[in-house]
């Protein structure tokens, strides 16, 4: 062949590459060829790969056919590889996943897998094709020096396409979607090249610039003595959606009922530790909250790119969960949403808990309103409590459990719950534009998140057996655009003008509460004494895990854990460059020592994420 017919070869291989791409992946052909239709940059975009890997290829080796056939296999072997891997997990296949052979046989062991002999044959099928074709038909030689001139400007092509197509965010996200937050379905619509490449770029872990390898798996292995309570007790943590104590700081008339009579009394408490844990988001980022408390690292020092840190969860991972399984705990985790939403079925599974209850447990009933949006805290409430007791009945073990309960979810506007009516909220000045109304919608969850608050504490009470709950907020509440409900009720929130301020943006409210039975039985009371806790608490989140376990008569299951329990006493605040210190003063520079305690935190956390393997 000539080279005009040997460049056509190349650009028709690239494209029945693309095409059967598409093919392997879920979903119907024709349905990806109606979206890419509607955006036909997609066509681009999933045609580009196989076209510069098939031209490198051929400059490389001088053999067209033979560079089109490895370029076919890795591109179909890898979609193939992500129908398997959303079929059984629900979960795209992204780069990371490519460097876990390990945890990714260990995991395919779990399934029987069934083969797609479709797909299979397809594969196979063209691979040997163009091998044949390659054997039979040759194409013209090129000469060394346009060889290289050719792999000289192919290997610009791929850089000026990484830097400016696949690792572009405004370029992915001005993509319509039909649902921007579930993975799969994007996979499914963009075409699985261009997504599989974005995420090349997607969810980077920055490396400190002093991180020492050695050094940091020598913090990570230190042995300590293990200390545990005579008498464990349940662990529970309630993360509350969007639950944050706007009454407490807003003047409000016509409030029939207190909206937070229940946390008020509770976090008052002595057998109480509460305040206010610094989450990494306001509004939103739900499960970089969850990430922080459960693994005690920070989501705002994985990267400067602000990653979204259930996407960079790729491994087992150390957490409360797998600490307490350790000890002989039973573990379940409990949120009425959706389990593939921030892919929290396979996070959780790394995190050390099977056993998941998600929204298709619940029924119509259970939810808020006659609109069926959002399973109701009470529906919540009691789904646990019937839970909690059959695990009790079942085993003398004790329970640790995560709920993420998903009723106050944004957005407040009047139809939230459908044409059901509830208290409409006054302030003795009233509130401009939608503020009134958010303010209003917002106050019946929130009435709704404080009596699950009293109900569980009240339930617990009645327990003879030591129950420590966690109840707290994962971020602030949206209300309108730029803080507009904020700033009508005079709220600091959204200001950048102090350290205090920036903070007060991401300071939702906690309270660690410890049952009769637990003030009784375990040295809960004893151990919130001398670790000098109060009801003034401003911690940041990754430390609330920590600090439970610690009140929870537990030391020496982790370096990690007890590390922050004592970086917790010297740097209780830490959010991006914002810190405030154990007398309550805040700054954005650090002694000496302070900044040496941050970097170890910072390449510890780095080495976890990198480097850390628990087994199964």
């Amino acid at each position: 062949m000539g080279w005009t017919l040997s460049l056509f070869v190349l650009f028709l291989s690239s494209a029945y590459i693309e095409m059967t791409v598409y093919g392997i992946q879920p979903g119907y052909l024709w349905q990806v060829l109606a979206y890419t239709k509607g955006e036909p940059a997609l066509a681009w975009l999933n045609y580009l790969s196989p076209l510069l890997l098939s031209g490198i290829l051929w400059l490389l080796t001088d053999r067209l056919f033979y560079a089109a056939a490895v370029s076919c296999a890795v591109h179909q072997i890898l979609s193939y590889v992500n129908t398997l891997k959303i079929l059984y997990r629900d979960d795209p296949l992204v780069p990371k996943d490519l460097l876990l052979f390990r945890e990714a046989a260990v995991a395919a062991s779990d399934y029987s897998l069934k083969m797609d002999w479709a797909c299979l044959t397809l594969i196979s099928a063209s691979v040997a094709g163009l091998i044949l074709a390659g054997y039979y038909v040759k194409s013209r030689s090129l000469n060394k020096g346009i060889r290289l001139l050719g792999l000289i400007a192919m290997a610009g092509a791929v850089m000026a396409a990484n830097d400016h197509l696949y690792s572009s965010k405004e370029l992915f996200y001005s993509i319509e979607k039909s649902d921007p937050t579930n993975v799969t379905a994007v996979y499914e619509e963009l075409g699985f090249t261009y997504c599989f490449l974005y995420h090349l770029n997607a969810y980077p872990i920055d490396k400190p610039e002093d991180f020492d390898k050695e050094e940091a798996e020598g913090w990570n292995e230190a042995e300590a003595q293990v200390r545990t309570p005579k008498k464990p007790p349940h662990i529970i943590f309630v993360m509350n959606e969007a639950f944050y104590d706007i009454s407490n700081q807003a003047r409000m008339a016509a409030a029939e009922i207190d909206p937070l009579e229940n946390f008020n009394r509770i976090a008052s408490m002595d057998r109480a530790v509460s305040g206010r844990i610094v989450v990494p988001n306001f509004g939103g980022g739900t499960a970089n909250t969850e990430f922080d408390v459960m693994t005690g690292m920070q989501t705002n020092m994985i990267s400067s790119s602000g990653a979204s840190a259930f996407r960079i969860v790729r491994k087992n991972t150390v957490t409360l969960a797998s600490l307490l399984n350790a000890q002989g705990y039973q573990s379940f985790f409990l949120h009425p949403g959706d389990s593939w939403f921030y892919n929290r079925q396979n996070v959780y599974r790394m995190f050390g808990i099977e056993d998941q209850i998600f929204e298709d447990a619940f029924s119509d009933e259970d939810y808020k309103g006659n609109n069926l949006a959002w399973v109701s805290d009470e529906a919540c409430t009691d789904m646990f409590i019937r839970e909690f007791e059959r695990r009790r009945e079942e085993s003398s073990a004790p329970v640790f459990s995560y709920v993420v309960t998903i009723e106050n979810h944004t957005a407040y506007n009047n139809n939230k719950f459908g044409d059901m009516t509830f208290p409409w909220v006054w302030t003795p000045e009233p509130l401009p534009g939608m503020a009134q109304e958010y303010l209003s919608v917002y106050l019946e969850g929130l009435r709704d998140a404080d009596a699950m608050l009293g109900q569980l504490t009240q339930y617990f009470d009645g327990l003879d057996e030591p129950v420590i709950l966690a109840f707290f907020g994962d971020h602030l509440p949206n209300l309108g655009a730029d803080y507009l409900t904020y700033k009508a009720l005079h709220i600091d929130a959204g200001k950048t003008d102090t350290i205090e301020n920036t903070l007060k943006t991401y300071s939702p409210p906690f309270v660690v509460w410890a049952n009769e039975e637990a003030a009784q039985s375990t040295e809960f009371l004893a151990l919130k004494e001398s670790l000098l806790l109060t009801h003034e608490e401003t911690i940041s989140a990754n430390y609330l895990g920590a600090m439970v376990l610690q009140l929870a008569g537990y030391s020496g299951l982790s370096p990690y854990f007890d590390f922050l329990n004592d970086a917790r006493t010297q740097l209780p605040v830490i959010w991006k460059e914002n810190y405030r210190l154990p007398d309550g003063t805040y700054t954005n520079q650090l002694s000496e020592s302070l900044a040496k305690l941050l970097r170890q935190m910072q390449c510890w956390e780095y080495y976890k994420l990198k480097y850390e393997t628990i087994e199964e």
